[in-house]
This record gives structure tokens, C-alpha cells and sequence, in this order.
């Protein structure tokens, strides 16, 4: 199983992964390595936190782009704490594995 997290700066993401790490050790984690982009936006003084523009413009596309694909899943988890979102990403993967292994 390969499962690749999306999503805006600050939305969980880290979280679920050492939720995993720390709960699913069956689990392999591998991170992306995102050290030049990170040293990009404070060479450039971008302001990440402000997202409206990708919020109401490049979201949207992405979220139908990834809707359409017959092997994606997408799990919400708005309004869940970190622990219950932690347990929904681990449920989930749970289930994958043995779905289809």
C-alpha cells in the first residue's frame, strides 16, 4: 500500500503520519524530502499561512482531479481532534491492508 497525504499546510498530515508511526509500526513510513521548497518560500518571504487564493482557486481542482481517480480514497476528517483523526487514518489503512493483501 502506498498512501500519499494531501492537503494545505497545517492540516494534519505530520500528525496521521506519527500517529502511524507510533500506533501501526507495520506501517513504513517514508517522507518526502521538501527542503528546497521550504528554503524557496523564506528566500521569497512567502507567506504561508495566507492560502485564500489556493483555497478558492487550486483546491477545488485539485479535489475534483483526485475525486475522479478510481483508486484514490478520501478520508474527511474535519472537525476531528488529533487523536480521532489519528485513529480514522490508522482504521483506514487497517482496513486497506486487509482488504487488499
Amino acid at each position: 500500500m502506498i498512501l500519499s497525504l494531501q492537503g494545505c499546510m497545517a492540516v494534519g498530515k505530520t500528525t496521521a503520519v506519527r500517529y502511524l508511526q507510533n500506533n501501526a509500526p507495520y506501517i513504513n513510513i517514508s517522507y518526502e524530502i521538501n527542503a528546497d521548497i521550504v528554503e524557496e518560500v523564506k528566500r521569497r518571504q512567502l507567506n504561508k499561512n495566507k492560502f485564500e487564493h489556493h483555497l478558492k482557486y487550486l483546491l477545488p481542482l485539485k479535489r475534483k482531479w483526485f475525486y475522479e481517480k478510481n483508486n484514490v480514497d478520501v478520508l474527511m476528517i474535519d472537525n476531528l481532534s488529533k487523536e480521532e483523526m489519528g485513529i480514522k487514518v490508522k482504521e483506514w489503512c487497517d482496513y486497506c491492508i486487509q482488504e487488499y493483501e
